[in-house]
């Protein structure tokens, strides 16, 4: 899939997601959609973030939109999986409010090729969204 095409699928899974509208004169003014292929983190696969990314890998097919017919994670899906992680380590759960979700988003799209990260920001409101382009029905 060539880039503009996966970030044609990505930026269509943000909008069928979050219910904004793609026609021009329904979609929220002010509201800006930004598709990040790569953070550039070298992310490590051994530790914790290997055992996630391994358990996002087997989870992407239970997460498509649909709408969308994409698989994708939200912020809020993606800490389900982290605190299923967590609580099997012994470890407490993180909260939205954890840095650490978004940096391992990041990380999880820097690993796969088909994978982004999806940002939504209208005024002070900013979402999250990973979308794998690979899967798609």
């Amino acid at each position: 899939m060539n880039k503009n095409s996966k970030n044609e699928v990505a930026e269509k899974t943000a909008i069928s997601y979050f219910g904004l509208s793609s026609a021009m004169d329904k979609f929220p003014k002010g509201t800006k959609i930004n598709v990040y292929e790569s953070f550039d983190s070298n992310p490590k696969t051994t530790g914790f973030l290997g055992e996630l990314a391994k358990k996002i890998e087997s989870v992407w097919h239970e997460n498509i939109g649909s709408y969308s017919r994409t698989a994708r994670l939200s912020t809020h899906d993606f800490l389900y999986y982290i605190n299923k992680l967590r609580e099997e380590r012994g470890a407490s759960p993180l909260t939205l409010k954890s840095a650490l979700i978004e940096t391992w988003m990041k990380n999880i799209a820097d690993l796969y090729d088909d994978v982004v990260l999806v940002e939504v920001v209208n005024n002070e409101k900013r979402k999250l969204l990973l979308v794998n382009t690979k899967i798609t029905l």
